[in-house]
């Protein structure tokens, strides 16, 4: 699948950061590099997918290579500093840790329904 994405878990995880952003055309998922932001829904899920993709290598190499779940504090917390850094808008930070929780417990057992997005992770 593309950019690292190969799991449910980072579906999941993919799906509840889109549901938490719920940005516009163009920022569907709160990507704000100058190369991804106002382009389109396929750009913005892959820059995300990359991100949750890179994050987790990170966290689990933090972890000595053990199995991390996504749920766990630890990745989602590391996510969250990358996607919405604290020292860039503490109240947002805290709010997007909570919101991509809560979305991701709803999503976590669950394919992607959403079949343009589907679509725009898998680069069909």
């Amino acid at each position: 699948m593309a950019n690292g994405i190969t799991t449910p878990d980072h579906y999941a995880v993919l799906l509840a950061i889109r549901c938490a952003e719920n940005g516009r055309d163009g920022r569907q998922f709160g990507v704000l590099h100058p190369r991804a932001i106002d382009t389109d829904l396929r750009t913005q899920a892959g820059w995300a997918a990359a991100t949750v993709a890179k994050t987790w290598t990170r966290t689990l190499n933090a972890h000595g290579g053990k199995e991390v779940s996504p749920a766990t504090e630890a990745f989602i917390d590391i996510l969250a500093a990358r996607y919405c850094p604290p020292s860039v808008d503490p109240v947002g930070h805290e709010n997007w840790k909570k919101n991509v929780k809560f979305y991701y417990q709803k999503f976590s057992t669950q394919e992607p329904q959403n079949q343009e997005l589907k679509n725009a992770i898998t680069q069909e």
